[in-house]
C-alpha cells in the first residue's frame, strides 16, 4: 500500500505522526468517513466487483471513488494494519426481512484492539463516527442506538 497516497485521499497533510494510539485511529476513522463515500454503483450496474486490495486501491484512492462495506473496510484495515495496528475482520448482518435466515453475512467491519477491543466501521453509509466499544451495554452514536440498531428520532 502507498499509505502517503492513502492518507492524502483523506485529506491528512503529509508528516503527521501516526502511531498505533486512539488518537491516531480517531483522526484516520473521521477523515475516512469525512472524505470517501458509500457507493455499491459497480454493484447496482451489475459490474465485475473484485476484492483485492490493489483493484480497491486503485477505485478508493486513485480514482477517488468511493465503496461498499467489503472495500472500505478492506482498504481501512490495510492501512492500520501497516500503521501497526492489529485488525481483525468480522462478519455482520443489516437490513434482515422477516423470514430472513437468523445470520446473512451481508456486511463487513472490523475489531480493531488497543486497551480494549473496538468494532470500526468506515464502509456502512451514514454511519458510525468513531469506534464503538466491544462491551456488553448500549452504546448511542445518533442516528443509531447499537444495541438494537433502531433509529433515533429524525432518521
Amino acid at each position: 500500500m502507498d499509505l502517503d497516497l492513502f492518507l492524502e485521499r483523506l485529506g491528512i497533510p503529509q508528516g503527521v505522526s501516526l502511531g498505533a494510539n486512539r488518537t491516531t485511529r480517531d483522526q484516520l476513522m473521521v477523515a475516512h468517513t469525512n472524505a470517501v463515500t458509500f457507493e455499491n454503483l459497480n454493484q447496482q450496474l451489475g459490474r465485475r466487483v473484485t476484492l483485492s486490495l490493489e483493484d480497491i486501491f486503485k477505485k478508493v484512492v486513485e480514482d477517488h471513488r468511493g465503496g461498499w462495506c467489503f472495500e472500505l473496510n478492506s482498504l481501512f484495515a490495510w492501512a492500520l494494519e501497516q500503521l501497526g495496528f492489529e485488525v481483525q475482520m468480522l462478519a455482520g448482518q443489516v437490513g434482515r426481512q422477516e423470514g430472513a435466515p437468523v445470520f446473512l453475512a451481508n456486511h463487513m467491519l472490523l475489531r480493531v484492539d488497543l486497551d480494549e477491543p473496538l468494532l470500526v466501521d468506515v464502509g456502512f453509509g451514514c454511519g458510525l463516527a468513531r469506534s464503538i466499544p466491544l462491551l456488553p451495554g448500549t452504546q448511542m452514536q445518533p442516528p443509531y442506538d447499537v444495541s438494537g440498531s433502531e433509529l433515533s428520532d429524525g432518521y
